[in-house]
């Protein structure tokens, strides 16, 4: 099979493009690698192929998103669904309407957030709204943990309690890293960076010009223009 080119990735949707038309029947497919599908485009239709060039799920979308978590955004007929790799469709919408497809994200730990009027929440696997949209921008999930924004403060949302940390917005952030990783994550104090646990505690104080997340228990960091590695004990 020849690839004529990557010839879009805009809004969360992927967009590849092959030179043949795909005659493969449709077999069952390891959950496994579901992270491995690629959205392809034929005779104007989206669907999906696995690492083998082999069709998984039947081109029939107008536009069909990253698989992440199992699940992925798709679009047909102006409407937004999720679909698994079982193919079953679960819609997004609301009593207001269809969410338009840039206004929807990946999935992660089984939530994906979505926009509506403006602001953002999360939904289930099934489509199900968990989270309302009451804030200005979130980021996926991560060890039950995803950061929410509201009036250019950055939080967390806590999914296993209910609750944002910290609590109360005016103690939010100037920003925040991508994720929690190894129980923390980093955190913008005015010019400066640092880290907290989930208890929004400050474990590692603010004194970094940058600080990515943390990965197998250390996390690279930027000062006086030099870039190293910290622990988590900050040393």
């Amino acid at each position: 099979m020849k690839w004529c080119a990557l010839v879009l990735i805009a809004a969360g949707f992927v967009a590849l493009c092959s030179a043949e038309c795909f005659a493969q029947s449709v077999k069952g497919n390891s959950p496994g690698k579901a992270e491995a599908l690629a959205a392809v485009l034929v005779d104007g239709s989206w669907g999906y192929i696995d690492d083998t060039g082999r069709v998984v799920i039947p081109p029939q979308f107008d536009r069909a998103g990253r698989f992440s978590d199992q699940l992925a955004f798709v679009e047909r007929e102006r409407k937004v669904f999720i679909i698994d790799l079982a193919q079953k469709l679960a819609p997004v919408g609301s009593v207001g309407g269809w969410y338009p497809p840039e206004a929807v994200q990946e999935f992660s730990e089984g939530l994906g957030g979505f926009n509506f009027a403006g602001k953002w929440g999360f939904r289930d696997r099934t489509g199900k709204e968990v989270i309302p949209p009451e804030f200005d921008n979130v980021r996926k999930f991560s060890e039950q943990m995803a950061a929410v924004q509201v009036g250019g403060k950055w939080g967390f949302l806590d999914m296993a309690k209910r609750r944002t940390i910290p609590k109360y917005v005016d103690d939010w952030f100037d920003d925040v890293g991508e994720r929690f990783s190894d129980h923390m994550a980093a955190v913008k104090v005015r010019d400066r960076w640092g880290y907290i646990d989930k208890k929004g505690k400050m474990v590692v104080a603010p004194r970094f010009d940058r600080a990515a997340d943390f990965s197998e228990r250390l996390a690279r960091v930027l000062i006086a223009g030099k870039w190293g590695y910290i622990d988590q004990f900050s040393r």
